[in-house]
């Protein structure tokens, strides 16, 4: 759980400890049940990521890559319970996006919920980019760049450049 500190304040590496599992639901889900979570946002997703349109950025997109981004199990099936939780779906329910009223809720909620990201996670890791230490020799290596850019350092156009999150707001 994170401490007292606003979470503008804090650099955040993952989503644990910033998204609060303390609502006695187990935050793991079992194989079938991480599947499950998993059709269901991608048929959330697949409904909703067409139809944005709304500025500054695509929700519906960012919350996709961000789940992709994940890369255990486990990180997975935190980020699917955040999900599931934040637009009131269970894993068995029918949602019938259908019903102008249930696609209502359930886009506003979307919204909301990629909103929290940004807000919480995101822009808090953007701002504290420079103020992390430098990568370890082996990772400087990795990078090369055949000009500089303005106002960034390698490092920042790397992580920029490589993170198909990001590049949701560049």
């Amino acid at each position: 759980m994170m401490g007292s500190s606003a979470p503008h304040h804090r650099h955040q590496s993952s989503l644990e400890g910033f998204i609060n599992f303390s609502t006695g639901a187990s935050p793991s889900f079992n194989p079938d049940g991480l599947d499950k979570a998993a059709g269901v946002l991608r048929r959330v997703i697949e409904h909703f990521e067409p139809l944005s349109t709304e500025k500054p950025y695509n929700r519906p997109r960012l919350v996709r890559l961000t789940y992709e981004q994940a890369r255990s199990d486990q990180s997975k099936s935190n980020f699917l319970h955040a999900f599931l939780g934040a637009v009131n779906i269970t894993i068995d329910e029918v949602i019938d996006l259908d019903d102008e009223t249930v696609e209502e809720e359930i886009r506003l909620a979307l919204n909301a919920f990629a909103d929290f990201l940004v807000d919480n996670f995101f822009l808090p890791l953007k701002a504290a980019g420079s103020k992390t230490p430098q990568p370890s020799p082996a990772a400087s290596s990795r990078i090369t760049s055949t000009r500089p850019v303005v106002g960034h350092t390698d490092r920042d156009v790397f992580w920029k450049a490589s993170s198909p999150v990001m590049r949701v707001f560049l």
